[in-house]
């Protein structure tokens, strides 16, 4: 062989070992990234094989790809870190990254990441105690147990997330219900209960008037049956108020799903300014059913000011649609 041939071989040797060993190298380089071997142990770990690529073949497209990789790879446990709140750890990886070439738009692109994963989280956070808050509303757990309620819950999100549209609607939502307990209450004469109801549905937005319904509930109780019918109160005899604004009963879904059908008698005095006063059920079929719709629509009507405060009595009929 002569001199010549010799020294191809011993380059197409050389060039072929080289590249059976970059070829190693990668494979081990990716193998570590995949079992999220990174750092450790110091010489069987994704950062240690890249180091011997590197100096293997710096110009081989392998570690070009190879770093790539790594960087993606740091900067994917830095977003875990961050967005778990372990600032000090992410500050770590993305240290890491950079002394293993990360690239301004791969540091761009890792923080607008950081922010969409945060604000995700956030947001997931908010709707779990969004929907905690519902279903304890809907199985009436509305004030307690004092960890486990429907205002435990509302509470922490709107101390945590502040004002919101859901913080909002949910609000409504408890207040609704708090107000039929109130009623329930005031009508069972627990004056305390309904107290403590009323005054937490103020603070989630309840209307004024309906809350004021219901205390009128216990007033009318304690009245004596010809003073709540308006004894001396100076009405004329055979006036009818006229109603100028109205407000139609709101069917309960639950006897609109079950197809019942129902009426309500209420009574209630028209006050000088043309206000209901007083509004007090005096009989509903079936019991108990309408009653709070029945209550809170006519709470809401407005008639003309009459010369004198009218005892009023009137029907409400609640018919369910056919099929």
């Amino acid at each position: 062989m002569s001199s010549a041939q010799l020294a191809k071989w011993r380059a197409e040797l050389s060039r072929d070992q080289s590249e059976a060993r970059v070829a190693r190298l990668t494979d081990l380089l990716n193998t570590r990234i995949r079992e999220g071997r990174l750092l450790d142990p110091s010489n069987d770990s994704a950062k240690y094989y890249l180091q011997q690529l590197r100096q293997l073949a710096p110009d081989d497209p392998a570690a070009e790809r190879g770093t790539r990789d790594l960087v993606a790879a740091y900067l994917l446990a830095a977003r875990n870190a961050a967005v778990a709140g372990n600032s000090a750890q992410a500050d770590k990886w993305v240290a890491e990254a950079r002394a293993a070439g990360m690239t301004a738009a791969e540091l761009s692109a890792y923080q607008l990441g950081v922010a969409a994963a945060r604000e995700k989280a956030a947001t997931a956070a908010a709707d779990h105690l969004a929907q905690l808050a519902r279903d304890r509303i809907q199985n009436g757990a509305l004030t307690a147990p004092d960890n486990d309620s429907a205002l435990y819950y509302l509470t922490q999100l709107k101390s945590t997330y502040g004002d919101s549209s859901t913080v909002h609607s949910i609000g409504l939502e408890l207040a609704s219900s708090l107000l039929e307990r109130a009623t329930a209450s005031a009508r069972a004469g627990k004056v305390a209960q309904m107290s403590a109801d009323l005054a937490v549905a103020r603070r989630w937005g309840a209307d004024p008037v309906l809350v004021q319904a219901v205390e009128e509930i216990v007033t009318a109780a304690a009245k004596p049956a010809a003073q709540s019918a308006g004894s001396g109160s100076g009405a004329i005899a055979h006036y009818v108020p006229k109603r100028i604004r109205y407000t139609a009963p709101e069917f309960p879904e639950a006897a609109l799903d079950a197809h019942i059908s129902g009426s309500v008698i209420v009574e209630f005095t028209v006050d000088l300014d043309g206000r209901p006063r007083d509004v007090r059920v005096v009989k509903s079929t079936p019991r108990g059913v309408f009653d709070y719709a029945a209550i809170t629509a006519v709470s809401r009507w407005r008639f003309e000011a009459p010369p004198a405060a009218i005892p009023t009595r009137m029907v409400i009929r609640f018919d369910a649609p056919k099929d």
